[in-house]
């Protein structure tokens, strides 16, 4: 993942061997010595800057020690590198921690602060700082100072920092929005979404839906219908699980996946044709695997107004069986699903009667 280290001053060469364990001087194209360094600590690494500091002062202010991430997604070879970190020891003595991402999809730094902070919050890591940086030679940059744990490795601190990348970056898959998400699901990269909270767009299974009975058949396209009733589209995701934060939210806290063959892109998919009327338009089911186990991701962009409301056939369970002599019509309220009344349904139906006599 490192794709070159260097600082500033040949003072710190020696330190950081030292802290490495080497028996040479630390050569940053060595695959041996890149991936010691992947495993020392923020807590060493701020002892190394440290003592090069009192041996030369100028390590507090002027010298640093910069990272390149290795990017081959979103550049040729011969490009520069769109992710780079800068560590460096402020006038206080304290290690800083600063990540540029090159030619960001968002420019808006409050923006790209919304973006980043469930993700961040969840790691516990502090945000300083977010500062859009203009740079004529390798492009724009948006800058973020951390605050990382100085337990954490600075293995650890890339694979938080590829994630920023991957959501500030010229991909725009930002996981605030379902187009976003999904493109970070698909993508292999489900730890992007930890933090988000459920919202009217975003429904997280930590398993299937299981379709042994008609119940469940019924949950799933009631959950389909609701998010296709939203605005801005919406993302089901079945394979990671939720923990309730403090503010009452039910956020994204894993991805533990489901067993290799429970979901089944063909069941899900005609259930839903057989169970929500109108058709979805344009609903992508996909079947991916992470870490060894499948998850699903359901993509249901912003449907015309024509198709609205989406209903569900049957809508009365009754032992252990659900009525297809009946329909209910869901909707989603934040996080929350809710059945229309009667009474609205009723208002729809004389909406359109008033409409249809206007046109005649």
């Amino acid at each position: 993942m490192i794709e070159s280290v260097f600082w500033d001053g040949a003072v710190f060469t020696p330190i950081i061997s030292r802290e490495l364990g080497l028996d040479e001087d630390f050569i940053s194209d060595n695959e041996f010595h890149l991936l010691r360094f992947n495993e020392i600590t923020f807590e060493r690494l701020s002892v190394a800057l440290k003592e090069a500091a009192e041996r030369d002062p100028r390590f507090l202010g002027d010298f640093g020690l910069y990272v390149n991430i290795e990017d081959s997604r979103r550049r040729s070879v011969d490009d520069a590198s769109s992710i780079t970190i800068f560590s460096r020891l402020d006038s206080d003595g304290v290690l800083t921690f600063e990540v540029g991402i090159r030619e960001p999809c968002l420019v808006a730094e409050a923006e790209a602060e919304e973006a980043v902070m469930p993700l961040l919050r969840s790691n516990n890591v502090e945000l300083f700082k977010v500062e859009f940086e203009v740079y004529s030679a390798d492009g724009d940059y948006m800058a973020f100072r951390l605050g990382i744990p100085p337990s954490w490795t600075v293995g650890k601190a890339l694979n938080l920092v590829d994630l920023i990348g991957l959501i500030v970056g010229p991909d725009q898959a930002t996981p605030n929005s379902p187009a976003g998400a999904f493109a970070l699901l698909i993508s292999g990269h489900p730890e992007a979404l930890t933090g988000q909270p459920e919202s009217a767009f975003l429904e997280i299974k930590e398993k299937g839906y299981g379709f042994q009975n008609e119940n469940q058949k019924h949950e799933y396209a009631m959950d389909l219908a609701a998010l296709a009733n939203t605005e801005r589209g919406a993302l089901l995701v079945i394979g990671m699980k939720t923990v309730r934060n403090s503010a009452g939210q039910d956020v994204v806290s894993g991805a533990p996946g489901c067993t290799v063959g429970s979901l089944s892109v063909d069941a899900y998919g005609q259930i839903a044709r057989q169970r929500v009327v109108p058709p979805i338009e344009g609903l992508e089911i996909h079947l991916f695997e992470y870490m060894g186990r499948h998850m699903m991701a359901l993509m249901i962009p912003a449907q015309p107004g024509y198709l609205k409301p989406f209903l569900v056939k049957g809508g009365v369970t009754v032992e252990g069986r659900t009525s297809g002599a009946s329909f209910t019509i869901p909707t989603r309220i934040g996080d929350a699903r809710w059945n229309m009344s009667a009474e609205a349904v009723h208002s729809l139906l004389v909406a359109a009667r008033v409409a249809l006599s206007k046109s005649e």
